[in-house]
Formats: C-alpha cells, sequence, structure tokens
C-alpha cells in the first residue's frame, strides 16, 4: 500500500509538472507570436530600392548603411528651441574688451551710468587641472591693458544697487617659443578644431540645419559618412585622434590605479605642431567631466601654449544651457565670419562630434544604436591648396574617402600630413602593408575592412552578409515577410483574378540578413567604469536589416527572390513590383502575361526564354512606442 500510495503521487507530481510546462510553452508562444508582427506592405516604386541600401557602390567591402533622418521613432526625441539671448537673460554689457586687450565702458553704460561706475578685475591662473588662484586689481582703470593672462573676470559697481559682472577669455601672445626646424615638405595650413558631444551625423543634421548647410554649400567642406567610433566615450574618441593610440596601448594615468601617470606622458600630436612652430590651444568646455580629467588624472603641466579648462573651472557654473538646437544660428554666424574674412584661407577646419547619443531613448532604438557609432566628422581643405597639383589629388582622395570606412586613428594621421605633406606619388599610391591609421588625404582601398582600421567587431557599423535560417525566431520572421509579400502580390493581382492565380507560399528556401555585426545591437554598455569591457545582451531580438528571401509560391511552383529593407521602427513594407526576380524560367506562369502586360515586371513571364530579371525591394519602416 505505501509503495503504491508513493507511485500514485508520483503520477499525480509527473502529471501536474507536464500541465505546467504546457502551460510554460504555450505562454512562451503566445509572447513570441505577439511580439512578431506580420508587416504591412505598401505597394509603390522606390527607385529600385538602391538609395534605401547603402551610400556607396556595392561592390565596396564595407556597406555603410544609409540611415533615415526623419524617421518618425527618431523625431520624436527631438524639440526645436529658440536662439538663446543672453542680453535678455543677463542684461547688456557695461564693458567690452578692445583689440588691445583692454577694456572699455560700452555705450549703453556711458549713457546710463556715465562715470559712476567702479571695477574690480579678478585675474584667473592655473595651479593644476583642478584648482586656480586669483589676482585682484580693485578699481580697475578703464583703458589699462589686460594682459598677464588669457582668463578674467570683471565685478562692477553703480551706486548701491546696480551690479554687472562678466568672465572673459582672451588669447594673450604667447612669447616664448621653443626652437623649430619645420620640414621642407610642410604644408602652411593651420588647423582649426572644433568637436562636439554625443551627436551622430543624422543628429548634428537634424539639430544644426543651418551650420551644415553653410559646411557643405559655402565652405564645401567634405563629411565623412562612414567615420565609425573605436571606443565607448570620449576619451576613446580622442586619444586615438590625439596620439595615434588608444588608451590601452599607452601607460595607464587612471585616478584609481596605484603609481599611475598624469597623461602628459602620452604622445600628444600638439606637441609636434608646437616643435613645428605653431602656437597650440585646447580646451573643453565642461570641467566637472573633462575628457582627461573625469576617470583619468588630467595634466600635471598646461599641456598647450593656451588652455581653457582654467577658465571654465569658474566660469561653468554661470553656463546652463545644454540644448544645441540653440547653437545652430551662432554657429553658422562663427564660421561664416571667420570664412568670410579670410581666417580660413589657410585652414584645415574641422568641426566634428565624438560620438553619438549614449543616454537617451534614441539610443534604445535600433537606429541609434548605428547612430551612436557614426558620429558627425566634416573636413574643409581651403582652395589655395586644392588648387595646387598635389593638393587636388589630396580632395580628390578626401572625397572618395568619406564614403569609405574611417576611424579616429586615420585623423592623426591626416594631421601628421599637415606637417609634413605627402608628394603626388605618395597621394596617387596606397602602401602595403596597411597602416592602422591612413591620412585621409591619401587613397583608402575599398576593400578595407573594421579590422583593419582598428575598429571591433562590436563598434563595427559595415554591414555583412549572414544566414537567419539557423536561428528559429529569424526564420519565423522571414516567413512572415515572405507570407507578407505573397499577400501584396495577391492584392495587387485581384482585379485580374480569373487570369492571375491566387499564390500561397509553399516553403521558404533561404533567407539571409545583411546587417551589422551582431555584437553592434546586442552590445548594452560596458562592465567596467573605464569602457574596455563590453558588455552583451544575449537574449536580444534583432531583426532589423536588408534581408535577402528566395521562396516558392504554389501553384505554379515559382520560386522568387527579394531583397527588401526592415527597420523595427514602423511596421510597414513598401514594395518596388518593379524589381522581382523570378528566378525558375521554366515555371508555370501564375498570369496570362499576353492579357496583363502590366504585370509582367513585377511578376515575370516564366515561359518567355528572354527572362525579365526582377528584384525585390522593400523598405519597413517600425515605429516604437
Amino acid at each position: 500500500m505505501r509503495i503504491f500510495f508513493l507511485r500514485r503521487r508520483q503520477c499525480g507530481v509527473c502529471t501536474i509538472f507536464s500541465f505546467i510546462l504546457c502551460l510554460f510553452y504555450i505562454f512562451i508562444w503566445a509572447l513570441h507570436k505577439k511580439r512578431i508582427i506580420p508587416p504591412k506592405v505598401i505597394i509603390g516604386k522606390q527607385n529600385n530600392g538602391e538609395d534605401l541600401l547603402f551610400l556607396q557602390n556595392k561592390s565596396q567591402k564595407c556597406q555603410i548603411p544609409k540611415l533615415d533622418m526623419y524617421s518618425p521613432d527618431v523625431l520624436k526625441y527631438f524639440k526645436n528651441l529658440e536662439p538663446l539671448n543672453c542680453e535678455e537673460k543677463y542684461g547688456p554689457d557695461w564693458l567690452e574688451l578692445d583689440s588691445n586687450s583692454r577694456l572699455q565702458m560700452t555705450d549703453y553704460s556711458k549713457k546710463k551710468y556715465g562715470s559712476n561706475i567702479k571695477c574690480d578685475l579678478h585675474y584667473v591662473f592655473r595651479k593644476d587641472d583642478f584648482e586656480n588662484s586669483h589676482k585682484i586689481i580693485e578699481d580697475y582703470k578703464f583703458g589699462t591693458p589686460v594682459d598677464q593672462t588669457d582668463f578674467f573676470y570683471v565685478k562692477c559697481q553703480s551706486g548701491l544697487f546696480q551690479r554687472w559682472e562678466k568672465f572673459f577669455m582672451q588669447i594673450v601672445p604667447f612669447q616664448k617659443f621653443e626652437n623649430h626646424t619645420r620640414s621642407d615638405k610642410w604644408s602652411g595650413l593651420d588647423v582649426y578644431f572644433l568637436g562636439f558631444d554625443s551627436l551622430s551625423q543624422m543628429s548634428f543634421r537634424r539639430q544644426l540645419p543651418k551650420t551644415v548647410k553653410f559646411l557643405e554649400e559655402s565652405m564645401q567642406s567634405v563629411i565623412l559618412n562612414g567615420y565609425n567610433i573605436v571606443g565607448d566615450g570620449t576619451p576613446q574618441a580622442f586619444i586615438p585622434i590625439l596620439t595615434g593610440k588608444t588608451e590601452t596601448e599607452l601607460p595607464s594615468t587612471r585616478k584609481r590605479d596605484k603609481d599611475s601617470n598624469f597623461v602628459d606622458v602620452y604622445p600628444w600630436i600638439w606637441n609636434n605642431f608646437s616643435k613645428n612652430g605653431y602656437a597650440t590651444l585646447y580646451g573643453e568646455d565642461v570641467a566637472f567631466i573633462g575628457t582627461f580629467t573625469y576617470r583619468l588624472k588630467g595634466f600635471q603641466h598646461q599641456p598647450t601654449h593656451h588652455y581653457t579648462r582654467t577658465f571654465f573651472l569658474e566660469a561653468e557654473n554661470e553656463l546652463g544651457e545644454k540644448i544645441v538646437t540653440c547653437l545652430d544660428e551662432d554657429l553658422m554666424l562663427h564660421l561664416k565670419k571667420l570664412f568670410e574674412q579670410g581666417y580660413f584661407n589657410n585652414a584645415l577646419v574641422i568641426v566634428m562630434s565624438d560620438h553619438g547619443s549614449r543616454f537617451s531613448g534614441l539610443r534604445d532604438t535600433e537606429q541609434g544604436q548605428l547612430e551612436e557609432r557614426l558620429p558627425f566628422f566634416s573636413i574643409y581643405l581651403p582652395e589655395k591648396i586644392r588648387n595646387t597639383p598635389s593638393g587636388s589629388l589630396a580632395y580628390k582622395n578626401l572625397l572618395q574617402n568619406a564614403n569609405r570606412i574611417t576611424s579616429p586613428f586615420d585623423i592623426y594621421a591626416t594631421l601628421q600630413d599637415v606637417l609634413v605633406w605627402p608628394d603626388e606619388s605618395e597621394l596617387s599610391s596606397v602602401i602595403l602593408p596597411l597602416s592602422r591609421s591612413m591620412s585621409l588625404f591619401r587613397p583608402i582601398p575599398d576593400d578595407r575592412t573594421c579590422e583593419q582600421a582598428g575598429i571591433a567587431p562590436h563598434w563595427c557599423t559595415c554591414l555583412a552578409w549572414q544566414s537567419v535560417m539557423e536561428n528559429p525566431i529569424d526564420k519565423e520572421f522571414s516567413l512572415l515577410l515572405a507570407e507578407s509579400i505573397v499577400q501584396a502580390i495577391n492584392e495587387l493581382t485581384e482585379p485580374e483574378r480569373k487570369l492571375c492565380a491566387h499564390l500561397k507560399l509553399h516553403k521558404l528556401e533561404n533567407s539571409r540578413r545583411f546587417s551589422p555585426h551582431d555584437g553592434v545591437m546586442k552590445y548594452s554598455g560596458v562592465k567596467d567604469e573605464d569602457g574596455f569591457v563590453p558588455d552583451f545582451d544575449e537574449d536580444k531580438i534583432f531583426l532589423s536589416g536588408i534581408y535577402q528571401l528566395s521562396f516558392i509560391t504554389m501553384p505554379g511552383n515559382a520560386k522568387y527572390e527579394t531583397t527588401l529593407k526592415y527597420d523595427a521602427t514602423t511596421n510597414k513594407a513598401y514594395l518596388d513590383l518593379t524589381a522581382i526576380s523570378h528566378v525558375n524560367k521554366y515555371a508555370k506562369q501564375t498570369c496570362d502575361v499576353d492579357s496583363t502586360p502590366h504585370l509582367s515586371l513585377s511578376l515575370g513571364n516564366p515561359l518567355n526564354k528572354t527572362s525579365i530579371s526582377l528584384t525585390y525591394r522593400i523598405v519597413l519602416l517600425l515605429q516604437m512606442l
């Protein structure tokens, strides 16, 4: 009896366990079915789909994705704001700095206060990267040169209650230059480098349209469509540009590492320029999260002749606007002034960003993951240089390289060429073996890979064909795509049902996805505070990409090949019926083509020995709510 009782209880437990297991699988199946929704197919000509797929020639090894600047799931994260009005916020200026570094009263203060103004001048000097010292000149006499340092602020008073203060930044000419020997092949170019934080190329275009228009149309700057980041965060963007190396290839400068170095130990490229007789300036506008001072130890000695960290340690609490949209008009006018007044006639001008958005709702979208890796980068080469024999070759290469895969390492090599300008033979040939750092003025081969450019797989935005038939979710989604295509064909042929058979999907033969490396889309951040160890979400489902499907329909056993773009932001597919490949020529035709000539291009005439080549083009835009 006891044994019988145990057996019965064991059987009961098995039954309950089996029931729970079935419920679990039903739940997972239902959840999965709910998550993957068949796409809505919209029929329309899409310029054969070529403009929807790649940025450059399809023979190029690294295919750079073309992103949608106006995708609805992306635009919802942006808003237009009015330009900043500093006078409205802070009031009119009382003093201004003239061209001889002397403070003078403005017309406004002369009229309103006359001579009844008293000001104290506070010079600001650098002690180190985290502390300043001050020198106060009480009752400053207007017209006296202010030339002891680049940075100062004034506090003024008129009467008992009227007060005004302001920070000033200037350039006091540096008198003590090192002895320098300049190469006979020196380019003669100055370098103007202006960088922004967290702006992909698409975001830069969305938020700074006036600036982009001026760069492209007036200055004829070249924008790098394939400029790809090589690491996580700002240091990993600028260290390769300024040293040609990664942080891990250099001596440790991390604050938390025992016996670590100051970042002075890095081989900074501005040292190369100063040795060649250049006056140098480096600055950032957010001192509390400085690129080389937030996680790293900073500079023990001032790194360049002029260094704005000293200023922003004092002033950043007074500067609170962080919305880049507000900057568009001022930035465009700033570039326009320098350009039209001739300051760029002899300058290499770089306007760029370190990376796309990293911490926002935009970053959580699949397009946002690609945008993070494709920041804005523009280069202006002055007409004076472009009109020389070697300069015209350099400019031709720059235009060609705009659609090649490039990285921060290449900017380092480009800056090196400013110091020693390559001759025409160097500008006309590719030097083998390929270097990780390749100047943008020299030809970059079209078969260059991310690995050759120093870009790890989880940062690489190059698209590649990957089979999706092995993954159950990918395969099921490919079936849904094929069924949606067949349904769209049936809707098209419905008015001609007497002449065209109603098709059914018989078999999905193959499916490939043309998309970034899996690591790009499964990347969810870093495991360590230095940003060196990537963290991947292996459970993340990634469906976006360009698909190539091969399937058979019945009746007629007709085999089709289709290429379509799927974007997990909206559930729509745009089907170009002028581009379908009907690949088994002698299968039974599904439509009487003689009676339905308007369908012959979309469905093909399987019995026509001349064969009609067709390719399916679908853009599928998904909206994530």
